[in-house]
């Protein structure tokens, strides 16, 4: 007696055309730097893809990549926000997310330095994970110098009395 296997490898084909369906790690995202100038116009994006050994990018990467994109072209640069974007969608949804015109919000703004983690997406939707770097070019005129002086005025010029200690 002989099994009948032709419909395990029909399955199998066929589950390949779902592959793209399935959740799975995020290994790659794209970094994005956005440069603005003092008159509020985006001046220029850059990008580059960041390889991610696990699905956290460290504080202390991020914090690297923003010394990095900080200047451009010798222009100085202050970073005045960071997001990332991180499509978690469960494949069941994704009709309903079609036909419905229902619109999840997968932005993240980050307020501080942390670690940011990119949570499993489906396959499909992977190369969207992203992390955004929005730069202000700071004014040409500003001063290097952040100490202040601070100057005391006395209001009145006393000097220091002395008292004189008495023999008996």
């Amino acid at each position: 007696m002989e099994i009948e296997t032709d419909w395990i490898k029909d399955f199998e084909d066929n589950e390949d055309n779902y592959n793209i369906f399935y959740k799975s790690q995020v290994d790659k995202i794209k970094i994005f730097s956005i440069y603005i100038n003092p008159q509020r116009v985006i001046e220029k994006i850059k990008q580059r893809e960041f390889n991610l050994n696990t699905n956290v990018i460290s504080k202390y990467e991020i914090a690297r990549i923003i010394k990095e994109h900080k200047t451009d072209e010798k222009i100085s640069y202050k970073l005045i926000s960071l997001l990332s974007y991180n499509n978690t969608l469960n494949p069941e949804y994704i009709k309903e997310c079609i036909y419905n015109d229902v619109n999840p919000d997968y932005l993240t703004i980050h307020k501080t330095l942390n670690d940011i983690t990119f949570d499993n997406s489906i396959k499909m939707f992977q190369d969207l994970s992203s992390l955004f770097l929005i730069f202000y070019e700071l004014p040409k005129t500003l001063n290097k110098n952040n100490t202040k002086k601070i100057y005391l005025h006395s209001t009145s010029h006393r000097k220091t009395k002395r008292n004189r200690l008495k023999e008996n």
